[in-house]
C-alpha cells in the first residue's frame, strides 16, 4: 500500500463537519476500489522471462587512480560546468574566459604524478576497459 500521510486533528476541529455526523454502522466500503487506488504500482521487470535471461558479467574498469584523487578530479573538473571537448578546446585555443588564473591554478594540481603517467603508458590491455 501507498503510505498516507495522516494530518492529526483536535476533537474541537472534528465536531462541526460530515464527519460528526456520519453513522459508521451504515458505511459500506468498496475494498477492491482501496485496493485499485491505494495499491502500490508494480515495477515492470526488464529483460523478458527468467527463461531466456542472459546473465550479463560485469566488467570491472580499470583504473590508475586511488579513489580520493578520482573524487578530487571529479570536483575540480564538475566546477568548469562544461563539456570535456570543450574544456580542451579552450586549452587548444587557449581562451582566457574558461582558463583564467584561477581555473589554471585548480588545473595544475590535476596533473598526473610521474607514477601514474608511467602506469598509464606501460598499460597495453583494451582501451575499453578503462
Amino acid at each position: 500500500m501507498k503510505p498516507i500521510y495522516w494530518q492529526y486533528l483536535t476533537y474541537a476541529q472534528t465536531r462541526d463537519n460530515v464527519w460528526a455526523n456520519l453513522d459508521y454502522r451504515t458505511v459500506q466500503l468498496d475494498f477492491k476500489r482501496i485496493e485499485v487506488e491505494f495499491a502500490k504500482k508494480k515495477s515492470k521487470k526488464r529483460g523478458g522471462s527468467k527463461q531466456t535471461k542472459e546473465i550479463k558479467v560485469k566488467k570491472e574498469k580499470i583504473t590508475f587512480l586511488k579513489s580520493e584523487r578520482n573524487r578530487n578530479m571529479s570536483l575540480v573538473l564538475g566546477r568548469f560546468r562544461i563539456s570535456f571537448v570543450s574544456l580542451a578546446n579552450a586549452f587548444y585555443t587557449c581562451d582566457e574566459k574558461i582558463l583564467n588564473i584561477d581555473a589554471l591554478t585548480s588545473l595544475k594540481e590535476l596533473c598526473p604524478s610521474p607514477f601514474e603517467m608511467k602506469a598509464v603508458l606501460g598499460y597495453k590491455g583494451p582501451d575499453e576497459d578503462l
